[in-house]
């Protein structure tokens, strides 16, 4: 149960199974979304939160879900994970791309995934998903900045052949050539 269809640009379907044997779909992320984001956010434990949003806040301010809003599939790409053993769909991560100003090659990459699917190679099909959207639009690296404590996702960083490297305080800049991340 493994296949991946591309139908037009902006249509993506991504049939797998966690490792735990969970079905999921991962798709194209569409507007009408966002309230299933809103609610994902909600699961996302306070210290995942952190690791991910470099914030406490415990929620994303309103401008940065607007953010979802202009997605052109071009230069600003999204993707949304679904559990589909449960009815309705359980939406359980995302992954989106923005493309760099003065870098075409380079896409600013963010993968969020809520604690109760962490571990179970969710994060590893969203970054492949997305990393194969990404080099149908040119895009050679993927670029994310990551506290240094967050050693899960430098585990996968590491593990994918990622540069990283500092970037300022406690963060650090991962830089993931498109082609290691889809020979994963």
């Amino acid at each position: 149960m493994n296949s991946i269809e591309i139908v037009l640009k902006s249509e993506f379907r991504h049939e797998t199974q966690l490792r735990d044997g969970t079905p999921i779909l991962i798709r194209m992320y569409e507007p009408e979304d966002i309230d299933d984001v809103r609610e994902g956010l909600k699961k996302i434990s306070d210290s995942s939160f952190y690791l991910r949003f470099m914030t406490s806040l415990g929620r994303l301010p309103d401008n940065q879900l607007k953010e979802l809003k202009k997605i052109d599939h071009e230069h600003h790409l999204a993707i949304c994970a679904f559990d589909t053993s449960q009815e309705p769909m359980v939406g359980i991560g995302i992954a989106r791309y923005v493309r760099c100003e003065g870098e075409p090659e380079i896409a600013e990459a963010a993968v969020t995934v809520i604690d109760e699917y962490q571990n179970k190679g969710l994060g590893t099909a969203l970054l492949q998903a997305l990393a194969q959207l990404a080099d149908e639009k040119g895009i050679q690296h993927l670029r994310a900045h990551v506290l240094s404590n967050n050693t899960a996702i430098l585990k996968i960083a590491e593990r994918a052949g990622a540069r990283i490297q500092h970037y300022e305080g406690a963060v650090l800049q991962i830089d993931l050539p498109v082609s290691a991340a889809l020979q994963r």
